[in-house]
C-alpha cells in the first residue's frame, strides 16, 4: 500500500470530538458512569495533546478502565486535531458495532 505523507505546520484545534465505547467498556459498566462526558474532558486535557481518528483513549474512574474509540473529530481537515488550549466538545456515540437507528 502507498503512504501518503501530508507535512503539517500546525494542527487546527478541536471543536467537536465523539467517541465510540468498545464492548468491553460496556462490560465495564460504562453506561452507569455519571458525568461521563465530565470525566473525558478532564482525561484529555491532562493526558493529550492531540487526537486522531480511530485513536483509542484508555480512562480510568475508580479502578476501573474504559476504552473508547475516537469516531469522529471536528474539524476533519487532517482527521486530527489539537487538544491544547482548546475547548473540545465532547460527545459519545452508539456502542462499537452498532449503528445509528
Amino acid at each position: 500500500l502507498p503512504i501518503e505523507i501530508t507535512p503539517v505546520n500546525s494542527l487546527l484545534p478541536g471543536k467537536n470530538c465523539t467517541f465510540t465505547p468498545t464492548a468491553s467498556s460496556i462490560k465495564n459498566g460504562f453506561y452507569s458512569l455519571k458525568d461521563v462526558k465530565s470525566v473525558l474532558e478532564q482525561s484529555l486535557m491532562r493526558t493529550r495533546a492531540t487526537l486522531s481518528r480511530g485513536d483509542v483513549i484508555r480512562t480510568w474512574r475508580r479502578g476501573v478502565s474504559f476504552d473508547l474509540i475516537v469516531s469522529i473529530l471536528t474539524p476533519t481537515e487532517y482527521g486530527a486535531v489539537s487538544c491544547i488550549n482548546t475547548n473540545l466538545n465532547v460527545d459519545i456515540g452508539p456502542p462499537e458495532g452498532e449503528e445509528d437507528a
